[in-house]
């Protein structure tokens, strides 16, 4: 049987096919921090020089300074289909983060911190301010100087030339080796307090240390030590619980030491009744 007349007038041929346009996903939701992570190799100061204790592992924040940017998701391009057919788009996620109570998210994504402190932020995870922060570890040349608005525990010594410096209180769980610190609020130092480069030991409140060799230590209140040898001690009162030996002890009201100066006539001078100034914390001489 023969192909009907039909049949016989359909001839091969070509079409173009239009594919259609994918959607676009949106872009996610993303945190811009306002300060820089991670230890930065130093800092160069006003004379051109580069400082390598200032390293800047503390991110320290004022009430009301911003911390962050939280930038929320974009919805995304829709697409069309090779039928003309409109394709949603996937929208951006937004950012996964919680939000602490030292810090306060305003409009326009502006997160500020509601108290002075260190920057406490896990990406991902966390971003808040905390006044008081533990150090765990040694402050030495990898960390730098310690600096911040509120209260700083040290689980560490505090090495030559470096210096930790706090608004509130600050505590050293191990020694001060030719470290300095300075505080707004009190410091105890657990371990021994030894001077040399021009370290101090300065608090506007008390000062509570195991004992101190050739040191410079001042306190706005008490000063409390066990045993000094050769170091100058200032406070509103000093209270030496064990030996005084060398040195010299200032007291704007009252001095009590259990044993003072050595058989040998070592020369060991103790005033009371003198005017105490301590120096401003922004005075207090860097390393």
């Amino acid at each position: 049987m023969g192909l009907s007349d039909d049949a016989s007038q359909f001839q091969p041929g070509e079409s173009q096919v239009e594919p259609g346009t994918p959607p676009t996903p949106g872009r996610a939701g993303y945190v811009e921090l306002a300060f820089e992570q991670g230890l930065a190799p130093g800092q160069i100061d006003a004379d051109g020089h580069m400082d390598f204790f200032e390293r800047g592992l503390l991110k320290t924040v004022s009430p009301d300074q911003l911390v962050a940017l939280i930038h929320p998701p974009e919805p995304g391009l829709p697409g069309m289909s090779a039928d003309g057919q409109l394709l949603a788009a996937r929208a951006g996620e937004p950012v996964k983060l919680r939000l602490g109570s030292g810090v306060a998210l305003e409009s326009e994504g502006r997160v500020l911190a509601r108290q002075g402190g260190v920057v406490l932020y896990k990406p991902g995870e966390l971003l808040d301010v905390v006044a008081e922060h533990v150090h765990r570890g040694p402050v030495d040349l990898h960390s730098g100087h310690l600096d911040m608005q509120g209260s700083l525990t040290v689980k560490g010594d505090v090495e030559r030339l470096l210096q930790v410096r706090a608004s509130g209180d600050v505590e050293v769980l191990g020694a001060v080796s030719g470290g300095s610190l300075r505080a707004g609020g009190s410091v105890r130092v657990s371990g021994n307090v030894r001077g040399g480069d021009g370290a101090r030991v300065i608090a506007d409140h008390d000062v509570t240390i195991k004992s101190c060799e050739s040191a410079d230590v001042a306190a706005g209140g008490a000063l409390r030590v066990r045993e000094a040898v050769n170091s100058q001690l200032h406070g509103h009162e000093v209270l030496v619980s064990g030996r005084l030996r060398g040195g010299a002890v200032t007291a704007e009201r009252r001095v009590s030491v259990k044993e003072a100066g050595t058989p040998a006539g070592t020369v060991t001078l103790v005033r009371a009744a003198e005017p105490l100034e301590l120096p401003d914390l922004a005075d207090v001489q860097r390393a």
